[in-house]
């Protein structure tokens, strides 16, 4: 396949565009429907994105420090519903 062909550097750049581009539609994505359990799906995979491109912990910390901060933002109404999104991305970071 043709990922094989881009370097490591160029893979991790797409991989976190593509992240943030998840991050953002999560605005979009109402959780009293079922595109709540996509949500989860999406962000686990984010999770294993984070954890793939860490080269170095401190730029795992930085993007799961920016997940965190959009998550929080966009559902601060809902606690209970917050801590289940982080612990997906953690999961996913475990490759739980």
């Amino acid at each position: 396949w043709i990922w094989k062909n881009f370097s490591e550097t160029v893979r991790r750049q797409i991989q976190e565009k593509q992240l943030k581009i998840w991050v953002v539609n999560t605005a979009t994505v109402n959780t009293d429907i079922p595109g709540y359990a996509k949500l989860i799906r999406q962000l686990t995979l984010c999770g294993a994105v984070l954890a793939h491109n860490a080269i170095i912990d401190g730029e795992q910390q930085t993007l799961l420090k920016f997940l965190r901060q959009r998550l929080a933002k966009q559902f601060s109404d809902n606690p209970v519903l917050l801590e289940e999104l982080t612990t997906a991305v953690k999961n996913g970071m475990s490759g739980k």
